[in-house]
């Protein structure tokens, strides 16, 4: 590019090059034209540049403000040359001039030069300077630097800089180079103080500018990316990278330098891997990465131009593409075919691709993919089904490979399938960009790849896999390399001749993408027409020159864009290698057969089943195998390629694969050490009530089983609704949970998901929970979250984490180890489990029905989804049988403490339930009510305290003994309110529209409720007056029954639901005037109906459901304050308790419940 920009200028001023020996001045090199393109112009011969003696400073002057800085610069390679052999302080004078202003110049002269990428071993004998340091090129080469280096070898560093800060800097640009100049030595002397100030002087004078082209910017350049190289750690030249970064960006004219963005790419890569890893960061190099192989596409014009050789470096655990050569990939070693996927986590925003079967694919939008090969140029295409959710900064991948198919799908939603040859392309990997910073989370092979002995490489109308080096048209019907069918029926490799170039000694290199790295042997039939059609074969650079006479050398070049006087047509003799077969065994006018084997370090060429040729192999790096031939020449015709090599020839699992995630992968084996399992399978089992209950929340529900598995539906309802699967198991230890499902299908205006949770049974309640939803305003994703109690009672759900995911199918899981819930989502039918996010919980048990597969909705829409599978694995597994379908409720009193807790009663025959047990006022009875379910079957039962004596008394419930112990006050349908005998005679109606009265321990007076309100019956005189009056007039829909009085017989403790808000409320209005109304509780999941007080009347207790103990438990409240419910003390354990009462001296307690089922290990039966 500079060549051509300096040549334009060497045409205009003609005139003035011929004037005086100023001329001597301009040592540029002009680029051989061997090697260009097939053109109709004939070649121009080389012109070789003479030498000559340094101009006087004031013809040295002239020239410069007749040419500018930008064309002097250019002399690089021939200073660079002259001054390396100088003595060391001769050498610092000749740069020191050359760079600083002084008498032969007017001010910095800062230049540099993007020498050439992968010299081959000629042009590195011929230009020694220019590659000094480097065997690979691709480098910016300076005098500047050289300088830099001159200055510390002689002692001189601080005198340099000196020398430096005394120059006065007149315009942007020579300001720019003082700074950077001084920027660099202070780096170079180690005072970081001062190099942090010239790097801000050079950062503040860059805002302002505007380059035009890149001589503008060889300051900053050259700055920027010696400090990087010699001091890579630093980190005072990032905001200058970072700028220069948003420059290329921003202004248009920078376009026209690739390689310049290519290696500013390179040091903005460098430095993000310095910001996310540190001096920890590794680079891989060759084979150092375990069944990858890194590949660079290389051209002549890459190559020639200098653009960096590409690096992938680990930060962390992720694998980076830090700079790049062009389109950079990372194959996996083995070829794969058969049935298998290849999926993992990758960067986003277009910076990576996956390959898989000789195309890459990578979102663009929403709606697109990129799809390409390994040539030039890629396509867009639209996909067809639902748009994909917008992108997270990464994305998840899966190429799956079933039926003669190749299916691609993003973040879990299909987006491309095809139909593949048998013999299709048999690589996998990645794919970058080269000024593009690529990112691999992790990558895995799953499921049953077959790895072959031998793979053709020419089966495909595509010549998939093949690249042209010289960036000729490959695979095309009328392109220069392609495949044709032969009139044996075989397919056969063309290569063009250009034969109206003849004597151009055109360079023209087909070569396979994927070197030979390990021992192998590529192997071939090659037609051969002496001086017709020839072809050579050639390893990178490298090309086998087949003679009649024997095996010649050729060092490829890189055609036009070279810049070394190698030249294409030479030749060189095999000297110290073993020539083989002389003359060749060539078949003229006829096919030979060809193997190219490397093993032990050694390349040998066997023709026609003899060994004509061998030599030190390459570096596997260089070991791309290509048909080389003059296309000005001769044309090519190649047959029946294969390659075959000591590739791995078995996948290993996930733990022996480098990219694989190894925490995914060691949470794999210790699950198989878990062996407590239970596994269901709900397409073949239903849901059997052995195993699993099922909850809805209001009934809107829809369920069905069949063989497609357990289909729910959950409709929206304006508000939320759920329906769960809830199993019958409690989980101790570590544990696995995985639950399969398909067909998910979320539509809401609010969000609507399912879940996996597991609720523990700690402190905090935690429920872990793994939601794969629908956001209205979001779109789909997986949440993580962990769900815990507060200290107030209430319960809050925030997400911790998400990640898009489209799947609508696929397996969620939650892995325990120790305290640390681990959770994870594998794709469809994906055998890889992506790892989301850890939560440090606790490592107490489940409950025994802790695990819940959950459908829900929030809002109008609905959830449906269709269960498949259910595992649990564990330490050890509890299991919780069904309860029986009438569960027996019992009577029990204990001493107040807790202590000496004995059955009274469980229900008398005929009867089911019993409940509403109270003392007689002398504490020497106890009444309740039994029934088979319902008020209409309830009975009045009286007893002794040890429960003998049972009486029954005729229908009614919930009994209440007046103060003296004489009569009962109960609730019969259609009778109301009834007052009796404690025998169970003389009953009188005393209110047949009221419900659920109360006898005061303390006088004459009933409470009751009517009409949502409570109402205070003075027995003696039938008055009655109302308790909720002023605001808490029409508070609620409904009374219950059971209301209690306090021991004082001042309050009134009972249950009403809020006629606003739908919620269960616990209050105390207080009898005597002027009445008063305080709500102690509030909540949508009510407690029990029964209201009791503590003996010294200072707390309303309540039987409430508590996920601790599995079931209903009594909780206290303060009667003076809305507060947290407290457990109350010293209840039994194992027991779920519906109510209780005090005997009146407060010594004892009543209670009715059921005794909990009791988990028992899991046997797997």
């Amino acid at each position: 590019m500079e060549h051509s920009r300096f040549n334009r200028f060497q045409w205009f001023f003609l005139p003035a090059l011929l004037v005086g020996h100023a001329l001597g001045q301009l040592h540029v090199l002009e680029q051989p034209s061997y090697g260009a393109p097939p053109t109709n112009a004939e070649p121009k011969p080389k012109r070789q540049v003479a030498e000559s003696t340094r101009p006087a400073a004031s013809d040295s002057g002239s020239l410069q403000r007749i040419f500018g800085r930008h064309v002097l610069a250019e002399n690089v390679d021939r200073l660079r040359a002259d001054s390396a052999g100088l003595p060391p302080a001769e050498r610092y004078r000749k740069l020191a001039a050359w760079v600083l202003p002084g008498d032969s110049q007017l001010g910095f002269r800062m230049t540099g030069r993007f020498i050439q990428t992968d010299p081959s071993p000629l042009a590195l004998q011929r230009h020694p300077v220019r590659f000094q340091g480097t065997s690979r090129g691709g480098t910016l080469v300076s005098p500047v630097f050289d300088l830099l280096d001159a200055a510390e070898a002689t002692g001189k560093l601080a005198e340099l800089r000196a020398t430096v800060a005394d120059r006065s800097a007149e315009g942007s640009f020579q300001q720019r180079s003082r700074w950077a100049l001084l920027f660099m030595i202070d780096l170079k002397l180690g005072d970081e103080e001062a190099a942090s100030i010239a790097a801000d002087k050079l950062f503040q004078s860059l805002k302002d500018t505007r380059p035009k082209n890149l001589a503008d910017m060889w300051p900053e350049t050259l700055a920027v990316y010696w400090a990087d190289r010699r001091f890579p750690n630093n980190r005072l030249s990032t905001p200058l990278i970072e700028h220069l970064f948003l420059q290329r960006r921003n202004v248009k004219e920078l376009g026209r330098y690739p390689v310049w963005h290519e290696h500013l790419a390179a040091l903005v890569g460098h430095k993000r891997i310095l910001m996310l890893a540190g001096e920890d960061a590794a680079a891989i190099e060759g084979m150092e990465l375990e069944h990858w192989i890194p590949i660079e596409r290389a051209t002549a014009w890459t190559r020639g131009a200098g653009t960096p050789p590409s690096q992938w470096q680990f930060a962390g655990k992720e694998l980076f593409h830090v700079s790049g050569h062009n389109d950079d990939y990372l194959v996996f070693q083995s070829p794969l075919r058969g049935e298998f996927a290849f999926e993992g986590e990758i960067g986003s925003r277009t910076t990576t691709q996956f390959l898989a079967a000789g195309q890459y694919f990578g979102p663009r939008q929403t709606q697109e993919i990129e799809v390409g090969t390994f040539r030039d140029g890629s396509s867009v295409q639209s996909i067809s089904q639902t748009p994909l959710t917008r992108q997270d900064e990464t994305f998840h991948f899966r190429a799956s490979f079933e039926g003669g198919r190749r299916t691609i799908s993003i973040n879990g939603q299909e987006v491309h399938s095809q139909s593949l040859a048998k013999n299709h392309d048999p690589w996998v990997g990645f794919r970058s960009w080269g000024r593009n910073t690529a990112q691999v989370v992790h990558a895995q092979v799953s499921g049953d790849p077959q790895v072959p002995d031998r793979v053709s490489l020419a089966t495909s109308r595509e010549l998939s896999g093949w690249v042209s080096y010289q960036s000729e048209p490959v695979g095309a019907e009328d392109a220069i390399w392609r495949l044709v069918d032969s009139a044996g029926g075989t397919s056969e490799i063309h290569g063009r001749r250009w034969v109206e170039n003849a004597g151009s000694w055109y360079e023209s290199q087909l070569r396979y993408f994927r070197p030979l790295v390990e021992d192998g042997r590529i192997e071939y039939e090659f037609f051969y027409q002496p001086g017709q059609v020839e072809v050579h074969p050639s390893f990178d650079r490298q090309v086998f020159i087949l003679r009649p006479d024997g095996v010649r050398l050729h060092w490829m070049t890189d055609g036009k864009h070279d810049r070394t006087d190698v030249r294409p047509d030479h030749l060189l003799d095999a000297v110290g290698m073993q020539p083989g077969a002389t003359p060749l065994p060539l078949l003229a006018n006829d096919w030979n057969r060809m193997s190219v084997a490397v093993s032990s370090g050694s390349l040998t060429l066997t023709l026609n089943g003899q060994p004509v040729f061998q030599c030190e192999a390459p570096r596997p790096s260089r070991r791309s195998f290509g048909l080389f031939h003059y296309a000005d020449q001769t044309e090519v015709r190649v047959r029946n390629v294969t390659l075959e090599a000591d590739w791995p020839k078995r996948v290993p699992d996930a733990s022996g694969q480098a990219l694989a995630d190894p925490f995914v992968a060691a949470l794999d084996e210790q699950s198989e050490e878990l062996k407590s399992v239970f596994t269901h399978d709900f397409t073949k089992d239903g849901l059997p009530e052995e195993f699993f209950t099922t909850r809805d929340s209001d009934g809107g529900g829809v369920m069905a089983a069949s063989g497609d598995g357990v289909a729910v539906t959950r409709p929206g309802s304006g508000r939320w609704a759920g329906f769960d699967l809830i199993t019958r198991f409690s989980l101790e230890g570590d544990f696995d949970i995985e639950a399969g499902f398909e067909a998910l299908n979320v539509q809401s205006d609010v969000f609507a998901a399912i879940q996996l949770v597991a609720r523990l049974d700690d402190q905090r309640q935690s429920h872990c929970r793994l939601t794969r939803t629908r956001l209205h305003d979001v779109g789909h994703r997986l949440n993580v979250s962990v769900s815990q109690l507060h200290p107030d009672g209430s319960r809050t759900y925030p997400v911790s984490m998400h990640k898009t995911c489209d799947a609508a199918a696929g397996r969620m899981r939650l892995s325990r180890r120790g305290d640390v819930v681990h959770y994870l989502f594998a794709e469809q039918d994906s055998e890889v489990f992506q790892y989301l996010a850890s939560e440090t919980v606790s490592d107490r048990p489940t409950h025994s029905d802790g695990v819940l597969l959950s459908a829900m909705c929030n809002g109008n829409g609905s959830c449906r989804v269709v269960w498949k599978s259910l595992t649990l694995r564990a330490e050890q597994l509890m299991y919780l049988a069904p309860k029986p379908e009438q569960e027996q409720q019992k009577l029990w009193i204990m001493n107040h403490d807790g202590s000496d807790v004995r059955m009274v009663a469980s229900p008398a025959p005929g009867f089911t339930h019993l409940g509403s047990a109270e003392f007689s006022p002398d504490g020497r009875h106890i009444v309740c009510d039994m029934s088979t379910g319902s008020t209409r079957s309830s009975h009045i039962f009286r007893m002794n305290l040890d429960g003998s004596g049972l009486r029954d008394l005729g229908e009614g419930c919930m009994p209440s003994y007046s103060p003296d112990g004489k009569r009962l006050v109960l609730s019969l349908p259609g009778s109301g309110v009834v007052v009796m005998d404690a025998d169970g005679s003389n009953r009188r109606i005393v209110d047949q529209r009221a419900w659920g009265a109360e006898w005061s321990p303390v006088d004459n007076r009933i409470v009751y409720a009517k009409s949502g309100n409570l109402i205070v019956l003075d027995v003696a005189t039938g008055q009655t007056h109302e308790l909720l009056t002023a605001k808490a007039t029409g508070r609620f829909s409904t009374i219950y029954w059971n209301m209690g009085w306090s021991p004082d017989g001042q309050s009134i403790g009972f249950k009403g639901r809020n006629r606003q808000t739908g919620d269960f409320e616990i209050g105390v209005v207080r009898v005597t005037p002027p009445p008063h109304y305080r709500s102690l509780l509030s909540r949508p999941d009510g407690p029990g109906a029964n209201c009791s007080w503590t003996p010294d009347g200072r707390h309303v207790v309540v039987s409430m459901y508590s996920a601790p103990h599995g079931g209903a438990r009594l909780f206290r409240l303060a009667r003076d304050e809305t507060g947290k419910p407290e457990l109350l003390p010293d209840q039994p354990v194992g027991k779920k308790i519906l109510d209780c009462e005090w005997s009146p001296d407060g010594t004892r307690m009543l209670f009715s419940g059921v005794d909990n089922p009791v988990p028992v290990p899991w046997t797997g039966k």
